[in-house]
């Protein structure tokens, strides 16, 4: 499918015809640079590509470790996967790619590596996604920690080899791709020079990222270059100008606050370099915070990638790889302790295998429904779209302090900040849950989007007082009440388009503490 060219005008991405054009993907993780963590190993174990290659090696010996290896590229990610991502509405995919997976040891390029990365961008070209092409291990390592496959420092500042490899890789990269615009943007750097390391690196990133758009400009006039910030992609200091016309400006967001307040940085640098921004990589919590995060990106025309499509034993990814039988004995392996016999890991190891296709996973549609706020969902009152009300005493620090709502927890003993870290459950922590305080003449409205036409019927949980009056309005229009059931309220729309469409939950008389709103 042939997808037209995206490029720059001012704030926004467009597409040939002129129409902006909002990236809304998913990450692929794992498949080209393996992380720890989405093995289920523990931290401070075999958290990067060389220790759980270590780890494997280990267990099986060499011969079926590159067995394993070659198994795992084929399986992990398939023209399957791609179908999925597309199929649920997704328009765009990032790869994140380890430079051993096309560099050789002796820097010569591995055209077994490149043609995984081509198939790949096959399939999506099959399937109408754009493409993100992610470095996200360049030689030497970009952030000195595992996510980089480094030796524990960002020796690509450290070594020019490393520098010139990197050079190569992109001209390498955007020579095959010039003329694809199923290519969406190149992604230099991932998360480069975190913590401390910015004090000594961030000329030196300056003057690389310089040097790479160059020697891409050199064979690729098109395409758009995406540069992260220091720091995870969040420190934007070194951004007081454009270094191409075709730019766009990456951040990353986890476990902190999805409101405005938190990002407003970004905003700020978008308004005074009239460049478009990206949430390039966001993800790793719960489905209420999705809702909010994925929402307040949405609302503020940001384009967004969710991290990761796919990892072990999950519950807040689209797909979740089911754990073999005995996987603690890799565990407790990984973590340094004792082996299994080889027979055994082997056994282990080919249950994994088996389990990795898309075909064998989990499928978590709620994951996605939270991310595009899709019937049918679960809305977490907190993360409302539009509001009229009023902050009070009682609220939560942190959260929505410039906006006229009250959100408090719904544990009224529990007071002070919001822990808004990564459980690692679908769920928030029941000491986390939250609640939007309504008095009479307020009001929290919420987009919801329908795949398909139809009516939507939204069901208002929480505790009102004995005067409460409490409406439901779909599209501006109040709806008719139906049978609640379990819940305050009930109401039901006509028919409806495909799209998005406005649920408001209005307050006329007495005081609602909403808790939740079904709408399917």
């Amino acid at each position: 499918m042939a997808l037209p060219w995206l490029s720059r005008r001012g704030q926004q991405i467009v597409d040939e015809s002129g129409t902006p054009v909002l990236l809304r993907g998913v990450g692929i993780g794992n498949w080209l640079l393996p992380e720890g963590y989405m093995w289920r190993f523990a931290d401070n174990t075999a958290t990067s590509p060389r220790q759980i290659e270590a780890v494997v090696e280990s267990l099986v010996g060499a011969e079926q470790a590159e067995r394993f290896w070659h198994e795992f590229r084929e399986r992990y990610f398939t023209e399957e996967d791609v179908a999925a991502i597309a199929g649920y509405g997704f328009n765009s995919i990032r790869f994140a790619i380890n430079s051993r997976i096309v560099l050789d040891e002796a820097g010569a390029f591995r055209e077994d590596g490149f043609a995984l990365i081509e198939r790949a961008v096959q399939w999506c070209r099959d399937h109408g996604l754009y493409v993100i092409l992610d470095l996200h291990g360049a030689p030497g390592g970009q952030t000195g920690a595992n996510i980089d496959d480094s030796l524990g420092w960002p020796d690509l500042f450290t070594d020019r080899r490393n520098e010139e490899l990197t050079i190569a890789l992109w001209f390498e990269l955007a020579r095959r791709y010039r003329d694809d615009p199923t290519i969406a943007m190149y992604d230099l750097l991932n998360e480069p020079i975190p913590g401390d390391h910015r004090a000594q690196y961030t000329r030196p990133l300056a003057k690389l990222y310089k040097e790479l758009i160059a020697v891409i400009r050199e064979v690729d006039k098109r395409h758009l270059i995406t540069l992260e910030g220091t720091n995870w992609s969040n420190d934007w200091s070194m951004f007081t100008e454009l270094w191409d016309d075709q730019l766009v400006l990456q951040f990353h967001k986890y476990w902190n606050a999805p409101d405005q307040a938190s990002i407003q940085t970004y905003l700020d640098v978008r308004e005074q370099l009239d460049v478009p921004i990206w949430l390039g990589e966001t993800g790793e919590n719960n489905t209420d915070w999705f809702q909010g995060n994925f929402g307040l990106a949405d609302s503020l025309g940001i384009g967004w990638n969710f991290w990761p499509w796919k990892k072990l034993d999950t519950e807040n990814s689209p797909a979740s790889i089911r754990k073999p039988h005995d996987w603690e004995l890799v565990q407790a392996a990984a973590a340094g302790g004792e082996k299994p016999e080889p027979e055994v890991a082997q056994r282990i190891l080919d249950e994994y295998l088996e389990n990795i296709p898309y075909a064998a996973c989990e499928h978590r549609v709620e994951v996605v429904n939270a991310l595009f706020r899709r019937a049918p969902v679960r809305l977490a009152p907190e993360h409302a779209s539009r509001a009229g009300g009023a902050r009070r005493a009682g609220a939560v620090e942190g959260f929505h302090e410039a906006d006229a709502v009250t959100v408090g927890f719904v544990d009224t003993e529990r007071s002070g900040a919001i822990d808004w870290a990564n459980t690692g459950k679908g769920a928030p922590q029941e000491s986390e849950r939250l609640e939007v305080r309504l008095e009479a003449g307020e009001w929290v409205a919420y987009d919801v989007e329908l795949a398909e036409p139809g009516a939507l019927t939204a069901s208002v949980s929480g505790v009102a007082s004995a005067d409460a009056r409490v409406t439901i309005a779909i599209d501006g229009t109040e709806a008719d009440t139906t049978d609640p059931g379990e819940a305050l309220t009930a109401a039901r729309s006509g028919e409806l388009t495909v799209g998005r469409h406005e649920v408001r939950v209005s307050v006329t008389a007495g005081s609602l503490a909403l808790r939740a709103l079904d709408v399917r």
